[in-house]
Order: C-alpha cells, then structure tokens, then sequence
C-alpha cells in the first residue's frame, strides 16, 4: 500500500503499514512519516514534558491566551513584585480585595482622576502591629490611637463650652480632670466626696481678679495673701484671729448678737443694762468697757457666775470699768474684771 501523506499527528493512518501487503522496504519510509508529524506537531517541546495526562486534560476546552493564562496563575498564588505594577482602565481602574469568609470588600480606586479607598465595613491602620486609626461610618466609633474622633478633636485644642453643664462621668474609678505642664498635675476629683488640689509636690493657689489671695503649701500651710477672713461665728475655734476684737458701741440697754463673739463692747448711754445672751458661739469671749459716765448692770439668759466670788446673778459694772465674759454655753457665763460688783 502506498505511504500516506501526513503533516500532524491527527492526519497519520493508524491502518498502515498492511503487513499482508506493504513490503518490508516501505518501513524507513512510515518512521520517517511518525517523526516528521510528531517533530511538526509539537514543534517548540524542547525538552521533557512531566505532566500527567490528568494535567493535560485538565486544560481540556480552555480558550485562554497565553497571557490570561498567566494572569490566572498569579491570582491564585502569593506573588512577590519586584516591579511597578499598573492598574489601567479608560475611565475607572480598581483593585478590590474580598474576604472568601466574610465578604468584606476593600478598594483601591481611580474614578475619572478621583482617588479613594472604598471599605464595606470597617478601615484600620496599623504601625507595628498596633492599630494607630480606626475608621467607621461613625464619629463616635472612629479612633485615632484609641481615642475616639469628637473626643480627639476636644483634647487637641482649646475649647469654649457653650452648655451650661460640663460632666466627667465614669463607670468606675474616680473621674477626675488632670491639668499639667509637664512638671505641676492639679485635678479634679469625685471621690467619696468632692476634692481639688495637686497631685506633685507642689503648693495649690487660689486666685481672684487675677490676684492671688490664698495659697496652701505642700506642707499644708494656709498662706493668706490679702483680704479678710469672715466667718458665721459659729464656733469660737473658726480659722480667723479672735485676739483683735471687733468694736460695737452700745448707747442703751440690749442684747448680745452672734457678730460680738470674740469683740469689744463699749457701753457710751449714761445707764442700761447689757444682757448676755445664748446666741454666741461656746467659748466665745467677751470684752466690755463702760465709758457712760455711770454705772450699767450685766446680766445674762442663763446663770451668770462671778469668778472672783462664785455668786451668781447679774453683776453691777462702774464707770470706767472693764471686765471679761466667757460663754461656756446655753446662755450660761462667767465673768470677772475691774470695776465689777
């Protein structure tokens, strides 16, 4: 039979060579033949081809070009770019990565000569592991450092309240507002009950018109700049120096008041009676000086008691007299002094 005539594989007759009539010269010539389809067939294999028919088949009805087929083959491993890489497209180029688990999606894009990044969810940023800007659709949830955003804008700057109320409140621990330079912390403090003052070893200083008027050592001593000291006289061991007596001038009979603890009281009427009552504070003392010209009689709301005898009732105080009351409480005094009868 004649020798076929092939150029690939596909076109080889796998009938010849009829051995009952093809003559045992005609061999060379159908070797020949197999290599010369095999060679024109697979014309770039330059060396051994080690995959498995299961592999080849698996490319089977593929009609990807070369280039898809690269591409195919990054996508589905880790690459590592040692080059720029481009992203082009006429009017909108995009890479998007998408969590197989959550289908959270994050963008990259160019949108006509707008660049943006494009979240489903949430966006971090991180510098050492640690997130350093948590971005939300929501002020109240967005940090940056852990701080949320309004609050951030807050401590950056200085800030005017315009509400009337400004509350520190916490879920637990003590809230507190901490005012530093670096070197003295002053606060704030809610804790059991109200405090303010310095949390370094410094002194605390009160001010008013921009002058100071008290300051308290950290030692804990009260240094009063200026000013007055006024109490409600509610106690005789209130802050304030009793030693220099406060001057009431007293023209006619009356009563004590609760602002002649600790004075002096000048009887100047030509008589009367002055009545100690029970609205000073205990242990308050009394200084009273009779300038009248006669005689004025000391009497009390409860049991006044002369020291000098021990009698009690009310006492007769001469011109130019001068003696001492001490309240010992509920109206009840001692008194004693010069011109005192």
């Amino acid at each position: 039979m004649p020798l076929e005539s092939a150029t690939y594989i596909s076109d080889l007759n796998t009938s010849n060579p009829v051995g009952s009539t093809d003559k045992v010269q005609t061999l060379d010539d159908h070797v020949r033949l197999i290599k010369s389809t095999i060679k024109t067939t697979f014309p770039s294999v330059a060396g051994a081809v080690t995959a498995t028919h299961a592999e080849l088949n698996i490319l089977d009805g593929v009609t990807l070009t070369a280039a898809q087929i690269n591409d195919a083959a990054r996508k589905s491993v880790v690459n590592t770019f040692t080059g720029s890489q481009i992203i082009s497209h006429a009017t909108q180029a995009r890479l998007q990565l998408v969590d197989p688990d959550t289908a959270d999606t994050f963008s990259v894009a160019n949108d006509n000569g707008t660049t943006y990044l494009q979240v489903s969810t949430a966006l971090d940023f991180y510098i050492a592991s640690t997130v350093r800007l948590h971005l939300t659709d929501s002020a109240s949830t967005t940090t940056v450092n852990g701080i949320t955003v309004s609050d951030f804008a807050r401590q950056s700057q200085g800030n005017t309240f315009t509400n009337a109320t400004q509350a520190i409140v916490t879920s637990g621990g003590s809230p507190n507002w901490s005012v530093t330079d670096g070197t003295v912390t002053t606060k704030l403090y809610a804790a059991t009950y109200g405090q303010l003052g310095t949390t370094s070893n410094h002194a605390l200083e009160f001010f008013t018109n921009n002058t100071a008027r008290l300051n308290i050592s950290n030692g804990g001593n009260f240094d009063f700049k200026g000013g007055t000291v006024t109490t409600n006289d509610a106690s005789a061991a209130e802050v304030g120096f009793k030693g220099a007596p406060t001057k009431a001038t007293l023209s006619g009979s009356s009563n004590t008041s609760a602002s002649n603890a600790g004075g002096a009281i000048h009887l100047t009427s030509s008589t009367g009676t002055f009545t100690l009552d029970s609205d000073l504070p205990t242990d308050s003392v009394l200084l009273i000086v009779n300038r009248s010209g006669s005689s004025w009689t000391i009497a009390a709301s409860g049991t006044l008691t002369w020291a000098a005898t021990g009698g009690t009732g009310s006492r007769t105080l001469a011109d130019k007299g001068m003696c001492v009351a001490l309240h010992i409480g509920s109206g009840n005094y001692y008194i004693n002094g010069g011109g005192l009868t």
